[in-house]
């Protein structure tokens, strides 16, 4: 009895990790790449709809550093889309370097949307299943914010 007990288990195990979950499943990087020679932080804000909430994020980001956010869907659904940089829906971005300067944009700006567009970005398929987005901060960007009063 014990014996049927674990192939049963084992069994159930197996279903679990089909084929078939495996071919529906999506991993989406995004990265943001910090090439300006300042510190900056990247503080973005989420706007309020049916599906999210209001949220608030920033992150540090070093000069000649990046950071990585992962996302992960199981089903295979489109996590990441023109509508969607970050893997978010931002109303908008401040982009501040060092604390002296800051470059905003807004996603009902339109002009340029920078961090916003997904056209912006670098996108690269590395397999079947896997994504990865890049938007790279650079001088230029810096030499484009305004002084903080």
């Amino acid at each position: 009895m014990k014996n049927k007990v674990i192939i049963f288990v084992i069994a159930i195990v197996s279903l679990f990790f089909s084929c078939d979950r495996m071919e529906t499943y999506t991993n989406v990087q995004f990265l943001v790449i910090n090439n300006s020679a300042h510190n900056v932080k990247l503080h973005y804000f989420v706007f309020m709809t049916a599906y999210y909430s209001v949220k608030d994020t920033i992150f540090h980001i070093p000069e000649n550093s990046e950071i990585r956010i992962i996302y992960e869907d199981d089903m295979g659904s489109s996590i990441y889309g023109s509508d969607s940089p970050l893997g978010l829906r931002p109303d908008s971005v401040y982009i501040t370097f060092d604390n002296t300067k800051r470059i905003i944009y807004r996603q009902d700006d339109s002009f340029d949307k920078g961090i916003l567009d997904i056209n912006n970005y670098v996108e690269r398929k590395t397999d079947e299943h896997n994504y990865e987005f890049s938007y790279t901060i650079t001088g230029e960007d810096y030499n484009n914010a305004e002084k903080l009063k």
